[in-house]
């Protein structure tokens, strides 16, 4: 994260890349703990990118930020904090007994959900991607095989590049990412792009829940669909200015937690945009 921050220094103030280069020798980058096998705990010791950014703005000179750097070296070992914080907030409002995913399929799809005391990341994951649906006569339409993983509905999936494939999110990301454990930088970008999705969606269907997208960046989805009563497969449906509002949101999203926005030459964002 310091190396990324001498070139974002850099960007902002016109130097070159042999100054960058320069900056990050000087700096205390060797100094930074390895961290990336403990848990992310959000506590004062957690600089967030965000937060970085705003210190970053406020300095022209390199010996500014080398002093920056080295006052919080400490705390440079984190990676995608903020990223991480985002998805455990969504989960926090997705994932409960009785949360929106629970409402989801008891409220549209009309079905009973069996574990009363909740249900685990692998189911809330399959209704995500929509792996979960049922026929008329409550036959489940996909069968995955396997482990409680998608990879054998991604492998050799001509339409899903292979770098695609192998970053997609996965139930096993997701439970280190809400366990607070540290995962590979493009996973987290694309699980957070994949919550966020889901979140942004079902909220729209369920106007008594607006109140749910309060502290997830702050993001209030549009409120003007009806409470479902009824098994009703129109509660999905976008009106003509939701998509552009949907993705405003999202790169609000990306951008907070230090990503770039989304792109069309990107082989996961080209479908979203």
């Amino acid at each position: 994260m310091m190396q990324e921050a001498v070139y974002y220094f850099c960007i902002r103030n016109g130097h070159n890349y042999t100054t960058a280069e320069n900056i990050i020798k000087a700096s205390p980058i060797q100094e930074v703990p390895d961290i990336t096998k403990s848990k992310i705990v959000f506590d004062g010791d957690i600089l967030f990118t965000s937060a970085i950014i705003k210190e970053i703005d406020q300095f022209q000179e390199s010996e500014s930020l080398l002093a920056y750097f080295r006052n919080n070296v400490s705390k440079f070992g984190y990676n995608h904090a903020g990223a991480t914080d985002a998805i455990q907030k969504l989960w926090e409002r997705i994932a409960p007994k009785d949360g929106l995913a629970d409402l989801e399929k008891e409220k549209i799809q009309q079905l009973d959900i069996k574990e009363k005391a909740g249900r685990g990341v692998w189911e809330i994951f399959k209704q995500i991607l929509g792996l979960d649906e049922v026929d008329e006569e409550n036959r489940p339409l996909y069968v995955i095989h396997g482990d409680r993983s998608i990879k054998p509905l991604l492998k050799n999936n001509q339409l899903l590049p292979v770098v695609a494939e192998k970053n997609f999110p996965s139930r096993q990301t997701i439970e280190k990412i809400i366990n607070g454990r540290h995962v590979k930088p493009e996973s987290i970008r694309k699980t957070l792009i994949l919550i966020y999705f889901y979140y942004f969606w079902i909220c729209k269907a369920f106007k008594n829940q607006k109140d749910a997208a309060s502290e997830a960046g702050e993001i209030l989805p549009p409120t003007d669909a009806k409470l479902i009563s009824r098994k009703n497969m129109t509660a999905y449906r976008a009106n003509v200015k939701d998509g552009e509002r949907f993705i405003n949101n999202l790169n609000r999203q990306l951008l907070e937690a230090g990503y770039q926005e989304l792109y069309l030459g990107n082989v996961y964002e080209g479908e979203v945009l």
